[in-house]
């Protein structure tokens, strides 16, 4: 696809790449009410250095294995594939995107953010909704105008949402809930804010950068807050601890 290009009112059933945008320099993607079940990337862009929008898509194995269609496969043969194989949308250059209203369950990973061929995005989402995934969120790198997601959810098997070493900006989340056996890892030096949020299940991890919550929640027992030796700033401000004070573990550097 190149400038201009719009995907609307499609659902795809039997897709192994769905929807290709870049790595041609383009601009100004929509892609609106879409629907499916692809079996290794559902939208992959890159090289957008314009406005994009994603509204209104939903992924799923629901929609292939209820099509009725000949050949529809058994619904739990299509989940264990995709949970082991698929990335439902997968997002590298793309410069001041905007998601809206996209849900997706049973991937591998959910919504994936890496480097392109002209560098990372920054982009603003909601309603961005994400269950039964491995990982919920993977987040590579950013642009350094960093991303923000409002009330969104993110539930996942493995990790609700990581950010890697090469992370080195800023992302917020905003009214937005998690639950995972690994809430939140941050692996690089980027800056992570939080506010209004759930943490309804798992850990938040910092090995390094620096966490701001506010007005936020852990809601299990369990949950805790890990601060890295490494981790240079954190912020806590009418934060609710389920456990208490020892939901805020701090790690010394070895000496």
């Amino acid at each position: 696809a190149t400038n201009n290009a719009t995907f609307k009112n499609l659902t795809l059933v039997n897709a192994y790449q769905g929807i290709k945008i870049g790595p041609k320099t383009n601009e100004l993607h929509y892609v609106n009410n879409v629907y499916g079940s692809p079996l290794k990337t559902g939208v992959r862009y890159d090289s957008t250095t314009d406005i994009g929008r994603l509204e209104k898509i939903s992924f799923s194995p629901i929609y292939w294995s209820g099509s009725g269609l000949p050949g529809s496969p058994d619904v739990e043969v299509l989940r264990d594939w995709l949970k082991e194989n698929a990335n439902a949308i997968h997002m590298l250059r793309s410069d001041w995107e905007y998601v809206d209203r996209v849900h997706i369950e049973g991937y591998q990973v959910g919504f994936k953010v890496t480097q392109g061929q002209r560098g990372a995005a920054n982009a603003q989402f909601r309603r961005l909704i994400i269950m039964n995934c491995k990982i919920a969120l993977y987040v590579e790198k950013t642009n350094p105008y960093g991303m923000v997601f409002t009330d969104c959810y993110f539930d996942a098997t493995e990790r609700g949402v990581v950010l890697s070493s090469l992370f080195d900006s800023v992302v917020l989340f905003s009214d937005c809930k998690i639950r995972s056996r690994m809430a939140l890892e941050s692996n690089g030096d980027g800056v992570v804010f939080m506010e209004q949020s759930e943490v309804i299940s798992g850990n938040i991890e910092l090995k390094s950068g620096v966490i701001s919550m506010i007005g936020s929640k852990l809601l299990d027992i369990r949950s805790k807050i890990v601060i890295g030796a490494d981790v240079s700033g954190a912020v806590f401000a009418g934060i609710v601890f389920a456990g208490g004070n020892r939901s805020v573990e701090i790690r010394a550097r070895p000496e």
